[in-house]
């Protein structure tokens, strides 16, 4: 009985002090259910307080006729994301890639989108605020080969859960 209490006694102060646990899923960007995308590197999630966490997929690699496209999940932040890199295949040539600005973006009302511009041949995007659950998102952009542009595209992605993480609201 006396443990019944201390616990009781504890639990009361976190919500006269007004701290309080939240509970929340975490999710990544997935692109598994796109069949170019091949997996290249899987594991269990770099980030401190996720727990009941299984392996999933980090790297992805999407090979086209003259460059690569590499997309790397960002396993150490709460937030989905992703990265997109172009490498050119052939080393004479230059490639960059920049995000586009999705036309349909019916699915981002109420999200928090950045986009960061890293360097020529690489973006991240990253979904902040963001509930887009288990419906289907995309990424939108822009390849140029030689100064040109070859290729506007995207690739569709799922956001999908993968253990939960505990944060302290405090007052």
């Amino acid at each position: 009985m006396t443990y019944f209490r201390v616990l009781f006694a504890f639990v009361s102060s976190w919500f006269i002090i007004g701290c309080a646990p939240h509970i929340s899923e975490f999710k990544y960007v997935s692109l598994e259910n796109v069949p170019e995308a091949e997996v290249v590197e899987v594991r269990q999630p770099d980030i401190e307080g996720v727990y009941f966490a299984r392996e999933m997929p980090i790297y992805y690699k999407m090979e086209f006729d003259e460059y690569f496209l590499h997309f790397t999940i960002d396993d150490s932040v709460y937030m989905p994301n992703i990265t997109v890199e172009a490498q050119v295949k052939d080393d004479g040539r230059t490639v960059e890639i920049r995000p586009a600005v999705d036309t349909d973006d019916s699915h981002l009302r109420g999200c928090r989108l950045i986009r960061q511009i890293l360097s020529s041949i690489k973006f991240s995007v990253i979904y902040q605020s963001c509930n887009l659950g288990d419906r289907e998102s995309n990424i939108s952009f822009e390849v140029i080969l030689d100064g040109n542009v070859i290729r506007e595209d995207f690739v569709r992605f799922d956001v999908k859960g993968n253990g939960y993480y505990f944060l302290w609201d405090a007052l």
